[in-house]
């Protein structure tokens, strides 16, 4: 999919290709923001996440 607002592309994902794709970006987010909370701690969020049932959505 491609926004027509900024040209960028963008992917949708789900499951543990979503889990997969989390782990690979999520870090290098959290790294870069100086006021990401604990909350925001991606060995928070995946360790939430794996409990999750695989059906789940938001």
């Amino acid at each position: 999919m491609t926004s027509q607002r900024c040209g960028c592309q963008a992917a949708e994902y789900s499951g543990k290709s979503a889990l997969d794709f989390l782990a690979r970006t999520w870090p290098g987010l959290y790294e870069r923001d100086a006021t990401a909370s604990a909350y925001q701690d991606p060995s928070w969020l995946l360790g939430w996440a794996d409990n999750c049932p695989v059906d789940a959505s938001p």
